[in-house]
């Protein structure tokens, strides 16, 4: 394409964009070039800055949409429908789609890995199945491999989605709760999957030893295979079953339990090894039970002759229009 150019001497290039910038003269669609002597800026009309102006073939830059909501076809009326939220996981997008559009499904994975840099696979979340609570994911768009790396605060992440579960919404939570990990604690992650809490606490804090359970043989795999990559030497991965582990390590600083429709099963497992320490307990429920919960957990505690402190409760997550992601932070005293 031919375009309009001035030609900048190399030590004023930065200055006289500026300039174009505040006249609302510089072609923002087209790309600046340069040779050894001359930066060549692109103009959208003739300026009198006292340079050179010539016209040369020009390079377009390509621009990605703001979201892919831009470049999904289909009829207006169900446009209202497309997602606005999804999780990306490395190179992989997870989405739900009302039925109406499950139609157009392909044509809104494609728009998605146009739209979005670096993701190369679009899956819809069929939801969670069986006893290892992994999504059943059908790939609509892109590569068939649902393997990805997954990166948050220092940590990578290598997991297979269609063998074990992941989401990347508690992101802040692992590094809320590797904030609060003091010095030489025993931290045991009782439904550890491929290691985000364990791996961020093992990174950021200093603990003694952090305990990484889970049951599924491919989430412990990989997170055998995170720990060796994020070299850290205090982590342990353990295949078992979350109560029969908790009897063998026999002693905690602080238990995190994220399993969060049947947490109110391990929470006694858990106040058991915590002789003075915290349990960051999770679960899915309404908000007006999260009052009922609070007194459930304080009669669990007493039952295994413990007294508990509420440090604090929130709101992780919204999960479902009546339901949210919560954590109770509860010490041990």
């Amino acid at each position: 394409m031919r375009s309009l150019f001035l030609v900048v001497p190399r030590d004023k290039g930065e200055a006289i964009r500026k300039s174009l910038l505040e006249m609302d003269a510089l072609d923002k669609d087209v790309k600046t070039e340069s040779d050894a002597e001359s930066v060549f800026i692109p103009v959208t009309r003739e300026v009198d800055l006292g340079l050179e102006l010539i016209e040369r073939e020009g390079r377009a830059i390509e621009r990605r949409p703001r979201s892919y909501r831009e470049l999904v076809e289909l009829p207006e009326e169900l446009r209202r429908l497309l997602p606005r939220s999804f999780d990306v996981i490395g190179g992989v997008i997870i989405i739900k789609l009302a039925e109406e559009i499950i139609p157009f499904s392909e044509e809104i994975g494609r728009a998605m890995t146009r739209a979005y840099k670096g993701v190369r696979t679009v899956a819809l979340d069929e939801g969670v199945k069986g006893d290892f609570r992994v999504r059943k994911l059908r790939v609509i768009h892109g590569d068939d491999s649902l393997r990805t790396v997954h990166r948050a605060h220092g940590v990578s992440l290598e997991v297979d989605l269609s063998k074990c579960y992941f989401s990347p919404r508690i992101a802040t939570e692992t590094w809320r709760i590797a904030e609060q990990v003091e010095e030489n604690e025993i931290v045991v992650d009782m439904f550890s999957g491929v290691g985000p809490f364990a791996l961020t606490i093992a990174k950021h804090a200093k603990p003694a030893q952090v305990y990484a359970i889970d049951s599924n043989p491919h989430a412990i795999r990989y997170l055998e295979k995170n720990i060796a990559h994020n070299k850290v030497l205090n982590v342990k991965a353990i295949l078992d079953d979350s109560r029969s582990a908790m009897e063998k390590i026999g002693r905690a600083s602080r238990v995190i339990i994220d399993l969060p429709h049947s947490s109110m099963d391990y929470f006694a497992p858990a106040v058991r090894v915590v002789e003075k320490g915290f349990v960051h307990y999770y679960e899915i429920l309404e908000e007006t039970y999260v009052k009922d919960r609070i007194e459930d957990l304080n009669a669990i505690a007493e039952n295994e002759g413990k007294s508990i402190r509420l440090v604090g409760t929130r709101r992780v997550r919204t999960f479902s229009p009546s339901e949210a992601h919560f954590v109770f932070d509860v010490e041990i005293q």
